[in-house]
């Protein structure tokens, strides 16, 4: 069971809005195989969550609130409900239960908790939906100006019309339920999917799907085959039912594969796919249809039938052994990126090269505006040009970090300011901060940085002009700072008073710290 399967599900549990943006989410985020990974994704989508170690306590599992992710075997699971002695489960795509001496056995005693707040949802909710809406919208249409064409030439290719109708709809059927085993193929699934799977005692459409068996020459799969097959069929029989005849020969050809197919869940794999034995009579359904339409059926006399034969045949094909590489290569750059992002991510090598960089170890000294948490071990110290433009993004990332972090960290400001007019506003900031605290000074700098100066006049300009007797004091903090390590270019992050190398962003601090 992949990342995307267990949060999809568990965040339906909590009844949290999420998109199919999760998917990117969980492979651009590191360690997502892991326990700390799922916690990381959970807090950016403000869902409060903890993990614990319970093997001293494990029957309080009883008392826990659920659901929760739990390791559990190789894999991770889902606890979604304790009952009478009874846990339930989702594992692998599948509804489990075992009972709780069995299940506590088999725990390690580590668990994620979760709880979903006011706040829980997917970050850019709104707008990644409005975008999945669209995007789902001219799917429809597509689908619907296919749909009318294929009515089109319904009506026009009124030879054969009951039997190219009815073969339509089997092949139809035939190409639905391959694209449904060609989704398991890719891991892209739906749990209805999965429910199919299961309708079989020793069925399981993974197994034999992700067997060696299941795909030909080791490279193309049977699921590949039998949609591209099933595609040819239908195009064939739009676009020219006066070739029928082939279609009838085609499907004899296809019924040995048949029994190689059942022979080898049942002998070789020991396992029944569902999906599988679905195509496997479909292929005989078709073959009896066609029987009871033979004697319509003649061969072509014209020279052009066989190249449009192998071209309906070769292009579906191609094109899904062609989409199929592109996913495996997707595939592969996805696995590489999390191998990069764990090494990118490693605190070993995060604090090498941090500790590598330029250092300001008199930072503490530079400046008294400090937000969070003021014991935390952690300082970021955020040196800023209120005329920067780049420093009004960074500082809406800064805000977006310390929301994530928490207690974790310390948000320090230092000022730089090159000229007399960002000198006077510097001054203000700073004496906002000292009359209204961390919030006052927070929404005063959002104004700021939101271009809405006159805003920021209207509401400081009374406590700015009172200046405190050491504001002075701390303004030159900052000024000294920055003449003494002769800074100029903002915006400039420094974590305890080493500067953030090139190869980190400030939002990739919420995995290293």
């Amino acid at each position: 069971m992949n990342s995307y399967q267990i949060l999809s599900f568990f965040l339906t549990l909590l009844k949290v809005k999420y998109t199919s943006v999760l998917k990117k989410n969980c492979w651009k985020l590191p360690f997502m195989d892991t326990l700390y990974g799922y916690s990381s994704l959970l807090k950016r989508y403000k869902v409060d969550n903890l993990v614990i170690d319970m093997a001293e306590q494990k029957t309080d599992l009883v008392s826990c609130q659920l659901p929760a992710i739990v390791p559990f075997g190789e894999g991770f699971v889902i606890v979604y409900q304790i009952s009478e002695s009874v846990v339930s489960y989702w594992e692998e795509g599948k509804r489990r239960s075992s009972s709780l001496d069995d299940f506590l056995q088999k725990w390690s005693g580590v668990i994620l908790l979760a709880e979903k707040t006011d706040f829980s949802v997917e970050p850019d909710y709104k707008r990644h939906l409005m975008s999945q809406f669209m995007e789902r919208g001219c799917l429809l249409l597509i689908l619907a100006s296919i749909c009318f064409c294929i009515c089109a030439i319904i009506v026009k290719n009124t030879p054969y019309s009951i039997a190219v109708l009815s073969s339509l709809v089997l092949n139809m059927a035939g190409a639905y339920v391959s694209f449904l085993l060609y989704q398991k193929d890719f891991r892209l699934s739906r749990s209805y999917v999965d429910k199919i799977c299961t309708f079989i005692k020793s069925g399981s459409c993974d197994d034999v799907v992700n067997s060696a068996e299941a795909k030909l020459f080791g490279i193309i799969s049977w699921s590949q085959i039998g949609l591209g097959y099933f595609l040819s069929n239908i195009l064939l029989l739009l676009a020219f039912p006066r070739y029928y005849i082939f279609f009838f020969c085609l499907s004899i050809l296809a019924l040995p594969y048949s029994f190689w197919s059942i022979w080898c869940q049942k002998v070789k794999l020991k396992r029944w796919c569902v999906l599988c034995l679905v195509v496997q009579a479909l292929l005989w359904v078709i073959f009896l249809h066609n029987l009871f339409f033979h004697d319509k059926l003649v061969f072509p006399t014209d020279i052009w039938s066989w190249p449009v034969l192998f071209m309906i045949y070769s292009v579906p094909f191609s094109l899904l052994f062609l989409y199929s590489l592109s996913r495996n290569e997707d595939k592969g750059e996805k696995e590489f990126y999390q191998r990069l992002l764990k090494l990118k991510y490693n605190e070993d090598i995060f604090g090498y090269v941090l500790h590598r960089s330029d250092k300001y170890l008199d930072y503490k000294e530079a400046s008294s505006i400090l937000i969070g948490n003021k014991n935390a071990k952690i300082v970021i110290s955020f040196i800023t040009n209120l005329y920067c433009v780049p420093c009004a993004y960074m500082h809406s990332r800064i805000k977006a970090l310390e929301g994530e972090l928490e207690s974790d960290v310390c948000i320090q400001y230092i000022f730089f300011s090159p000229t007399e007019e960002i000198e006077k506003y510097t001054k203000r900031m700073i004496n906002l901060y000292r009359k209204e605290g961390e919030s006052g000074f927070l929404y005063g700098l959002d104004c700021w940085f939101k271009n809405d100066k006159t805003k920021i006049d209207n509401e400081i300009e009374s406590i700015s002009n009172n200046f405190e007797y050491d504001l002075e004091d701390e303004y030159m903090k900052h000024k000294s700072f920055i003449d003494k390590h002769d800074i100029h270019s903002t915006p400039t992050i420094l974590i305890n008073g080493c500067v953030l190398p090139d190869l980190y962003k400030v939002e990739d601090l919420i995995y290293l710290i």
